[in-house]
């Protein structure tokens, strides 16, 4: 894979996490804010309708010395009705948490009612038959019993616009991605035109055409690779019969080569290490 390929795919799918985890975190971000205020909205309603039974509890005829079941029934009827336009849910269970009145289609279920207690408000998230719904509990003081109310608030545009806002992210996601790709493609090319064009030229001088020089097109540290590498190129044409290689030892019958160095520390040159050599080793062939 060329080079620029793979410039380009590392930037794609560092792009693609990037937008990814920040999309996801973000969606989420509002739609946990919003499923907040939903929650404080559910739990101030119930806190209304805590008090808005508790009073139409105290206007019961005096003739009654307990809060009657069907009282009980009538009151919470009444403020359904009263609250459709929201669609609101109630359900009111009596000291044992039997239930005393439902709404038509509450199905919320025993155990936000079994966590419920007296000094205890309670709400959990719930889905049924498709929709999702804010349920609440909390006890009410009506005369001298203990009831619980709890209602279900229906939330299910919340998690549209969260699936909405999942989708929307996605499509603009790929959009961005596919124009990233043709502009970090046209970057790609143009930050590696020097390597190119310093490939194209090392291969025809390894073809044969020392003539030929690469051509420097930036000023970084590219440029000054391409200057070096003309450089070399130079000098190699100055002097073609540098750096030959021969080969030595077994393969080559037997020919050794012996590397002479300078000791200025002793105060030797090559001819009086040689010399040394020999008186070590015994004299050298002719050449």
């Amino acid at each position: 894979m060329k080079f620029s390929f793979k410039l380009l795919l590392w930037t794609m799918i560092v792009m693609a996490l990037g937008f990814g985890f920040s999309g996801y975190y973000f969606v989420n971000y509002v739609f946990q804010t919003s499923m907040d205020r939903e929650v404080n909205q559910a739990m101030d309603e119930s806190s209304i309708l805590c008090f808005a039974f508790e009073t139409a509890a105290l206007n019961v005829p005096a003739k009654y010395d307990v809060l009657q079941d069907t009282t009980v029934s009538q009151i919470a009827s009444n403020l359904e009705s009263g609250g459709r336009s929201s669609g609101r849910l109630l359900r009111i269970c009596d000291e044992q948490k039997n239930v005393l009145y439902a709404s038509t289609g509450f199905g919320g279920g025993d155990g936000l009612l079994d966590r419920t207690g007296q000094d205890t408000r309670t709400y959990r998230v719930i889905e049924q038959d498709g929709a999702y719904y804010i349920q609440t509990g909390t006890a009410v003081n009506a005369l001298d019993r203990v009831l619980y109310l709890e209602t279900m608030k229906d939330v299910s545009e919340v998690f549209r616009d969260r699936s909405l806002g999942f989708s929307v992210y996605r499509r603009v996601t790929v959009a961005m991605l596919l124009c990233g790709t043709a502009v970090m493609y046209l970057i790609a090319s143009f930050l590696t035109r020097p390597i190119r064009l310093l490939t194209r030229a090392t291969k025809r001088m390894a073809s044969g055409d020392y003539h030929h020089r690469a051509r420097k097109v930036s000023s970084d540290e590219l440029g000054q690779l391409t200057t070096d590498f003309n450089q070399i190129d130079k000098w190699w044409m100055k002097n073609p019969n540098y750096n030959i290689g021969i080969a030595t030892g077994q393969v080559s019958g037997g020919l050794i080569v012996i590397d002479l160095d300078i000791d200025k520390e002793k105060g030797k040159h090559g001819n009086e290490t040689l010399r040394d050599w020999e008186a070590e080793q015994g004299q050298l062939p002719d050449t």
